[in-house]
């Protein structure tokens, strides 16, 4: 009977350790994921220039496709008005209500690693297409505001 309850404990020391194993796996692999998943830091030359960044001529248009589907449609146009080329970029885009309150709140990259840089003194065309908006939301364009820029070398 001595060596049924050696044979027990020793299994389940055996078990407990193989789960502790898989839990160091999983965190370690949840933390180097959540690490390539957050924002750059932007330097401090960034930062400011995010006011060389301009949204205009931004609307609202809409269309019904051959499902029944209403989809939604924001064109802009985003101009560099800084003295460097932009490598990378990340606007913020919200919906509000007649009340002016957020209903929705996005980001759109418009210039992204495999984009070409947006040269000073340029202007981008984006085209965004929504499936589903809030009922709540007041038909007007969405506020669009730069909250991320890096600049080229």
């Amino acid at each position: 009977m001595r060596e049924g309850y050696s044979s027990r404990f020793w299994l389940l020391v055996s078990m407990g350790i193989v789960v502790m194993i898989l839990g160091a796996l999983v965190w370690a692999t949840h933390t180097k994921a959540t690490k390539a998943l957050s924002e750059p830091t932007m330097s401090a030359q960034e930062k400011a220039y995010l006011s060389q960044i301009e949204i205009t001529n931004a609307h609202m248009s809409m269309a019904t496709n051959f499902m029944g589907n209403t989809l939604y449609y924001l064109d802009a146009d985003v101009t560099n008005h800084g003295a460097r080329s932009i490598r990378r970029l990340k606007l913020q885009v919200e919906f509000t209500d007649p009340f002016h309150q957020v209903v929705l709140r996005g980001s759109e990259n418009p210039v992204s690693a495999g984009d070409p840089p947006l040269a000073p003194g340029s202007t981008r065309h984006i085209h965004v297409t929504f499936e589903h908006l809030p009922a709540e939301w007041n038909r007007a364009p969405p506020g669009i505001t730069p909250v991320l820029v890096k600049l080229a070398k």
